[in-house]
């Protein structure tokens, strides 16, 4: 591996992250056929690709148990290497029989299926309380009754776990968090008794709530700020993603692209002393709740210093969830639908992508600062979808409530009239249109071409003063790459939360290096996926770095060397996490540079 002397630790990993990236590797998914059995173990020859969780699962044992037998495993594994695995041991005492925990199961599935209680569990199986429950743990089940294995017990009444259930309807603004916090059960526990909630919790849907339930996820709150981070001690961070699956708003590859980018940053911040394991999961699906709740019992869950992943909303709850009970430190790496709504009751978690409507009371109060002397017009062209009606509403009432004046045209008449009529020439004529689509910026560059034209000059006559015009737009223009001489002609301002400058020296050397190492330019988007994953690993592992376990308390002053990202951390509200805020201002200068202001 090209990263030298950095511990990454892949763990289910699609073959397309590999970071020499020389090729895809089909994943192993049936046992190896070498495999050479001994009286206690068998030797396994690991095939490219498998991973020591991987060996563990198939296996139906432990990754501990395997780095029992296999030490030099801790260090990583690879193809051609030998590796012992233990064989399940028959047990010679009938009153408990061994249960091997399969994929997705849960405590509360456990003892309902095999008539057995919590306690019971935890006292014949101490690991249960040191490691949680992993897939391919062995369990010792109580019988009730000593007979034969074809006998059937009968089930005595003080083992059985009565589980009946009582109906909520979902109210607005509801999540799973804040109803497992209500009726003190785990969130996997309403998942399994209301299937449809993978989906999405929906304002009216009527939900089983067990009553009685074995409680397998709630702990005490906890202010705690994450796992203490030493200075010099290596930093410990999970990625949980769907990368083989993707997702409905961001593909399989934009994940990809996204862990390929956090990499990067990882190798750039080795240089400056990082010591760093890095954890990676595939999740399966974007609704494979029983997968990701099964990687959040596993033991490389424990004391991390940080975890990133979800891209739905029922992933993000069950991570916040996690994040709450543990004090791990928790980035949503994308947008949601609900913003600061997820991040309450969680204070460790960190929303860093958000959507502009949520920034829109800060964006539109830098407007006013900006341009309060300056004549501004909203224009509704001819044509116009209206679709950002939403944010010059807001501004409207802005400027209206420092009482600064503007012009709002919206009649077709004669737009190019309209336009000369409302401009001024001993002012700035800053233009806002009501939609953001490329058809409107296409058909208003025309109509401000039109207005800016110096007329003909009459013999005799001197040529008539131009109005100055500078347009005021929004994030998707920057996409609009056969339209961006338009907007250095007229001057133009824009708003986003992400802006990559590729004339940018350390952007050139960024992609150079993703070329290097991964074999493949950048793909064309806006955002770069990858550079979200290089902002995200260069902010917070930077951060941990420098701040150990103070960090939380430098969000106001500290700032890092991201390239796409403005980044601004604040709390969303009381016990709640942090959201980002950060924003810029993006100016499209006429001498055909760019200027990139960031809010903070």
């Amino acid at each position: 591996m090209k990263l030298k002397n950095i511990c990454l630790l892949l763990l289910i990993m699609v073959a397309s992250c590999n970071l020499a990236a020389k090729g895809n590797t089909a994943p192993v998914t049936a046992i190896n056929e070498s495999a050479i059995t001994h009286d206690d173990y068998i030797n396994h020859t690991v095939v490219s690709g498998e991973t020591v969780f991987s060996l563990a699962r198939k296996y139906k044992t432990t990754v501990e148990e395997i780095y029992r037998l296999n030490p030099e495993a801790r260090d990583g594994i690879k193809g051609g290497q030998v590796l012992k695995i233990p064989k399940q041991k028959a047990t010679s005492d009938t009153s408990y029989f061994e249960y091997t925990v399969q994929k997705g199961e849960t405590l509360y599935r456990i003892t309902k299926n095999n008539e057995v209680t919590v306690e019971t569990l935890y006292s014949l199986n101490p690991q249960l309380k040191e490691e949680g429950l992993k897939e391919g743990m062995i369990l010792k089940i109580p019988r009730l009754k000593i007979a034969p294995d074809n006998y059937i017990p009968e089930i005595r009444q003080q083992d059985r776990i009565r589980i009946d259930f009582s109906e909520h309807t979902v109210e607005a603004g509801e999540t799973l968090y804040k109803l497992s916090k209500q009726y003190n059960i785990a969130i996997e526990d309403i998942i399994a008794a209301n299937p449809d909630v993978k989906n999405g919790l929906k304002a009216g849907m009527l939900l089983r709530i067990p009553n009685n339930a074995p409680v397998t996820a709630i702990l005490p709150d906890t202010r705690f700020q994450g796992t203490p981070v030493k200075a010099g001690e290596t930093i410990r961070v999970a990625i949980l993603l769907p990368f083989t699956e993707g997702g409905k708003n961001v593909r399989k590859e934009k994940l990809v692209e996204y862990y390929e980018g956090f990499l990067l940053a990882v190798r750039e911040l080795k240089a400056t002393g990082l010591n760093a394991e890095i954890y990676t999961f595939d999740t399966g699906s974007e609704n494979d709740t029983q997968r990701l709740i099964s990687i959040l019992e596993t033991s490389e869950m424990r004391g991390l210093h940080l975890l990133i992943g979800g891209i739905s909303q029922v992933q993000i709850d069950i991570m916040s969830d996690f994040s709450r009970r543990t004090g791990t430190r928790y980035v949503i790496p994308f947008g949601t639908s609900r913003d600061k709504d997820v991040l309450a009751g969680s204070p460790n978690t960190y929303q860093m992508t958000v959507s502009h409507k949520t920034l829109f009371a800060e964006i539109t109060k830098a407007f006013a600062d900006k341009f309060r002397n300056e004549n501004i017009i909203f224009v509704t062209e001819p044509g116009s979808n209206l679709d950002k009606r939403d944010f010059t509403d807001v501004l409207k009432a802005v400027l209206a409530s420092e009482g600064i004046p503007y012009k709002d045209l919206h009649t077709q008449d004669n737009m190019v009239e309209e336009i000369k009529s409302a401009t001024v020439l001993d002012k700035n004529n800053i233009l806002i249109p009501t939609s953001s689509s490329e058809p409107t910026l296409r058909r208003l560059s025309g109509i401000l071409n039109t207005v800016i034209e110096p007329p003909k000059k009459q013999a005799g006559k001197e040529s008539e003063p131009q109005a100055q015009i500078t347009l005021f737009g929004y994030p998707d223009w920057q996409a609009y790459l056969n339209l961006t001489s338009q907007l250095y002609k007229f001057n133009t301002y824009i708003y986003t939360g992400f802006y990559l400058d590729e004339s940018n020296k350390t952007v050139q050397r960024e992609m150079y290096e993703y070329k290097k190492w991964y074999n493949k330019e950048i793909p064309l988007s806006f955002p770069k996926f990858c550079f979200l994953g290089y902002d995200t690993g260069v902010y917070f592992l930077s951060g941990l770095q420098k701040y150990n376990n103070s960090f939380d308390s430098h969000l106001s002053t500290y700032s890092a060397p991201t390239l796409q990202s403005a980044i601004r951390f604040e709390r969303a509200g009381e016990n709640s996490g942090y959201i980002n805020s950060g924003f810029y201002f993006v100016h499209y200068v006429t001498d055909v540079s760019v200027e990139k202001t960031e809010f903070k």
